[in-house]
Parts: structure tokens; C-alpha cells; sequence
């Protein structure tokens, strides 16, 4: 597949150096999820060039965000919701420098201190009761959770970076759903955040029902389909 990639003299806007978090996350045809983490290289108003944990196809429509901080030159930090294309994927051995396209952005203003960035792109629901959860630890539990991550409570977390298979539920409140995770922050001997890198189209709609009724009948945010978001905040559908 032909490569995206915009060159050089073609680039009008100024490109802000900068390294600072971002997940990207598409789907597949089949309407399987994923997910992946990395850091800025530099940030322009019409793209941004990244380091991801895994390769993306070149073409791929992708949703990705960062969390601004108030040092950069916009003066407050936000969180930058963007849609683009994937432009240019290069392996550079154990990691991948991918370009993306930003068709659409939406900026939103950061509440938490400026010490604690925000870099969740999905706000976490406390379960009313304990989930249980099929990991390597039989004792481990759901204490909250949303479309994209969970907290785990046990008290041998795993590793930081380490891929797992999860069952969340089977309790009669949930329904057990096989997700692919990956530990991103560990609390000892309290518990570990994990990431769901890889949801299935149906895994997506039973965590989508059950937020639902957690959060009082307020709709979680997801996005299926092709959709993108408009400077305005409007989601244009593809």
C-alpha cells in the first residue's frame, strides 16, 4: 500500500517540537478495537509525527489523544481529541515512527492540577459491586473501569508493559468479556491500571451497556464507523 507521507516543501504550518503522551486507537474491519501508546516527536496544526508501541497501516483512519500542558505556547492545558489518516509508518526496530494526518480536533480544557496531567481519554466508572475478573491472580477484581481501561485490585500487580488476556464479569452483573490488556501502572501491593489494546465489536457494546446504567443512564462516549470531529466539537459521520 502506497504511503501517505507529505513532503517537505509541501508543509505550511509550523511544527511545534515536542514530546508529550499519546494513545491512538482504530478499528479493524471486523470492528475489533485497538489501542496503542507513545510520545510526540512534533505536533503541527495539520499533523503529527509519533513513536508507537506497534505499526499502524498507512491510509488507516485513527482517533488520538494528548493532554497539552500550559507551558506550550497555547498557555492552558487542554486535551487535544483529534481524527486523521494514517500518512507513513516506519519501523525503527523497537519502535514505530508513524505520521497522522489531523482532519478534525477538539479541544478540551483540563480540570486536574497541572501537577497530575490527565491522560485518560475515557472517564473511569466505580463499579457499585467488585468485578470479578479472570487474570493471572484467581483473587484479583474490577474496582472501576470504562470503555478503554480498568483497575485492577490484587496485590501481586504485574509488571509495567506486561500483555495479559482478561475476563471481566460472570458475576450476573456483567457478562464475561475476553479482552487483551496491558499493565500500564502498578500500585503494590494495591492493585495495577490496565489497558484494553484489543476489544471486539461485541466486547465494546456489553462495556458500553453496562457504563450506561452505572453512570445513571449517561451516554459513555465511543465512536464506531467512520467519524470525525469538526474544529466546532460536531461529529461528522464518514
Amino acid at each position: 500500500m502506497a504511503a501517505f507521507s507529505v513532503p517537505e516543501r509541501q508543509r505550511s504550518d509550523p511544527r511545534l517540537a515536542a514530546s508529550l503522551a499519546i494513545m491512538v486507537e482504530w478499528q479493524t474491519q471486523t470492528g475489533v478495537t485497538c489501542r496503542a501508546r507513545g510520545a510526540t516527536h512534533d505536533i503541527a496544526l495539520g499533523g503529527v509525527y509519533c513513536y508507537l508501541e506497534q505499526p499502524l497501516a498507512n491510509g488507516a483512519w485513527v482517533r488520538f489523544h494528548i493532554a497539552l500542558p500550559g507551558e506550550l505556547p497555547a498557555g492552558d492545558p487542554v486535551n487535544l481529541r483529534c481524527t486523521g489518516r494514517v500518512l507513513r509508518c516506519e519501523n525503527l526496530e523497537r519502535q514505530f515512527g508513524i505520521a497522522i494526518s489531523i482532519e478534525g480536533r477538539q479541544a478540551i480544557a483540563n480540570q486536574v492540577p497541572a501537577n497530575k496531567p490527565n491522560r485518560r481519554a475515557y472517564v473511569r466508572i466505580p463499579a457499585r459491586a467488585r468485578i470479578p475478573v479472570v487474570c493471572p491472580d484467581p483473587r484479583a477484581r474490577i474496582r472501576d473501569l470504562s470503555l478503554a481501561s480498568a483497575y485492577v485490585e490484587n496485590d501481586r500487580p504485574l509488571p509495567v508493559g506486561r500483555a495479559i488476556d482478561l475476563h471481566l464479569g460472570d458475576n450476573g452483573v456483567l457478562p464475561r468479556i475476553p479482552v487483551k490488556a496491558m499493565v500500564r501502572r502498578t500500585e503494590p501491593p494495591i492493585g495495577m491500571a490496565v489497558e484494553f489494546v484489543v476489544v471486539t465489536k461485541e466486547a465494546s457494546h456489553h462495556l458500553q451497556k453496562f457504563l450506561e446504567r452505572c453512570s445513571h443512564g449517561t451516554q459513555v462516549a465511543s465512536w464506531g464507523d467512520r467519524r470525525r470531529l469538526t474544529d466546532s466539537g460536531e461529529v461528522q459521520h464518514r
